[in-house]
């Protein structure tokens, strides 16, 4: 005897732990025949419903069909209804992202907000079989680990999918079976959206090959999800890394497939599998190799590590604050302490103002006890500074642009003390980020 479709999926919520019995839940309820019967199912099996419905306002008249018929069907069932209208082109525009990505965001970010009105736990979303199996089509077009092989998780978090047992060919008849209204999404027959050629071109060509290629697919999601756990439970020892922002060579040396490994640690960063490619191959090459990902973290090859850098990194980089002061040589012992903070140098030499800059390519001076002048860049090679280390290397120079501290590393010979100097001009970083107090020297920043 054939398993009827309410007991398909009661018995997928069991042995998936989505459900227990009577908790109440929020249905994702867009009027079509899927999430109508999501919904229908839910109720009939004494789950408590909250359904929520979003407006996009994309498709005119049609949004407004929609959010009719779910006023009408909730009424009619005696179901809670939370309505919202969101203008998603301009929060597209304002986000810079596509129209579904904001839609998607816009609809999850009320969901949550639902969800903490009424104290629930669960949010059921009517994704089928069939979606799933899409999914996975769609990321191997695109590019993906196993992870994107997976096809569409049976929960995330708070979200629930307690249709991915049925196929979309179950859900319309089961539409059909128990005479439950439904609204069509006309976009969803438009071919120039990608998922679409697959929904209508890609997969009935394949079907041509292997008449069951929609089950087979789905067994093989449901394969592949056991192996990414396996998976996955390998990655996340290697996740803290990330949070350090470094990947020692030498634990990259212990990676079973580098490639691998390396791609579900960046993949997440917005870094596509030709990126990683590259950043494995960069593994036997010089250090000081750079790749950015479309989300704005980099990652840089130094000489013993991969370093990790993210857009906060480089949003909450301010620049240093100095004091400036002059005493006599003769106070030299009792009040200046040598540090790599502090630069103490004859002030007889010194045009000011004083400018505060990075460092420049070309920018040459002479290195403390040098009589001729290097490259900066040079310098900083000879004492083995990362590339971070140099993108963030400041230097104090006085009205001429004349290097006069490489702050943190050096002073310039030129203004070294000598038994003639008489003046002593004092610069010193302050860590605590505070304002000059004494601005006597015209001290700016450029």
């Amino acid at each position: 005897m054939k398993e009827s479709i309410q007991s398909k999926v009661s018995n997928y919520i069991k042995v998936h732990h989505l459900l227990k019995p009577n908790q109440p839940v929020i249905i994702g309820l867009s009027g079509g025949a899927d999430s109508v019967t999501l919904l229908h199912l839910l109720v009939q099996m004494g789950y408590r419903c909250v359904a929520a419905h979003c407006n996009f306002m994309l498709r005119g008249e049609e949004s407004m069909r929609d959010q009719k018929m779910v006023s009408k069907l909730c009424e009619k069932w005696g179901i809670e209804l939370e309505l919202v209208t969101f203008d998603t082109k301009l929060e597209a525009s304002r986000n810079k992202v596509s129209i579904e990505m904001a839609a998607r965001d816009l609809r999850y970010k009320w969901f949550e907000k639902i969800r903490k009105k009424y104290h629930i736990d669960r949010i059921a979303i009517a994704h089928h079989r069939d979606d799933s199996v899409e999914t996975l089509l769609l990321n191997l077009i695109r590019g993906t680990g196993v992870r994107g092989l997976s096809g569409i998780k049976v929960r995330n978090n708070m979200v629930i999918r307690p249709l991915l047992c049925l196929s979309k060919e179950e859900i319309d008849l089961y539409i059909e079976d128990n005479h439950l209204p439904s609204v069509h999404d006309s976009t969803n027959d438009e071919t120039v959206f990608l998922r679409n050629k697959v929904r209508h071109e890609l997969i009935p060509y394949l079907e041509t090959i292997n008449p069951s290629i929609r089950k087979t697919l789905a067994y093989t999601t449901e394969y592949l999800q056991g192996a990414n756990k396996l998976l996955d439970n390998y990655v996340s020892k290697y996740i803290p890394y990330i949070d350090d922002r470094a990947i020692p060579f030498t634990v990259i040396d212990q990676f079973l497939d580098k490639q691998y490994v390396l791609f579900e640690l960046f993949h997440p960063l917005g870094f596509n599998s030709e990126q990683v490619v590259s950043i494995v191959r960069s593994l036997d090459f010089q250090p000081g190799k750079q790749f950015e990902s479309v989300s704005g973290w980099r990652v840089i090859r130094e000489r013993d590590q991969l370093v990790i850098v993210s857009p906060d990194d480089e949003d909450s980089k301010e620049s240093p604050h100095f004091s400036i002061e002059v005493i006599q040589k003769a106070a030299i012992t009792d009040e200046v302490h040598f540090s790599n903070d502090i630069a103490i140098v004859d002030k007889k030499d010194v045009l000011f103002p004083l400018h505060l800059r990075k460092w420049q390519h070309g920018d040459r001076f002479s290195p403390f006890g040098m009589n001729g002048t290097k490259l900066l860049s040079d310098y900083m090679t000879d004492r083995k500074m990362t590339t971070l280390e140099k993108e963030n290397q400041w230097v104090i120079c006085d009205a001429d642009n004349h290097i006069i501290w490489v702050v943190g590393q050096t002073i310039d010979n030129k203004y070294r003390l000598t038994e003639q100097t008489k003046q002593i001009l004092v610069i010193k970083r302050i860590l605590s980020g505070k304002t000059l107090e004494n601005d006597d020297f015209g001290y700016k920043f450029l």
